[in-house]
């Protein structure tokens, strides 16, 4: 009975940490993958992932902001990347999965900007495809 109740209190317990992140292919559908250009208007460079607002016009000239999922914080943070990283201002092209729920929303599997030749590319990316 002991054991029990030690394994169902440790199973409970461990279920907020569970919910904290969420599933990547839940959310975003990466075998659909789209491409955006535009520019940045803000960069959250936060755990556990962070997003980058992108203002996209749209082919009826109609602009739109776009929120962009990147890596994990601390994936990004070992390649070198900071909160500097990107600007507002900065053109980019960004290729990733579309969110499922329809919303404007994307997972970024790969991200280039033009000006400089920065790119990052996921692992995830290249794995899928």
């Amino acid at each position: 009975m002991k054991r029990a109740l030690l394994a169902a209190f440790v199973f409970t317990a461990s279920l907020p940490a569970s919910f904290a992140h969420h599933s990547i292919t839940a959310m975003y559908a990466e075998e659909s993958r789209i491409t955006l250009e535009g520019e940045v208007t803000q960069l959250e460079y936060r755990n556990p992932h962070p997003v980058i607002h992108l203002a996209v016009v749209g082919k009826d000239g109609v602009k739109s902001e776009w929120l962009l999922e990147w890596s994990s914080k601390t994936r990004l943070d070992s390649c070198g990347y900071t909160a500097t990283v990107l600007k507002p201002g900065d053109r980019l092209v960004v290729t990733g999965g579309p969110a499922r729920d329809g919303s404007r929303g994307m997972f970024v599997g790969r991200l280039q900007r033009p000006a400089d030749g920065f790119e990052y590319v996921s692992g995830r990316f290249t794995a899928n495809r």
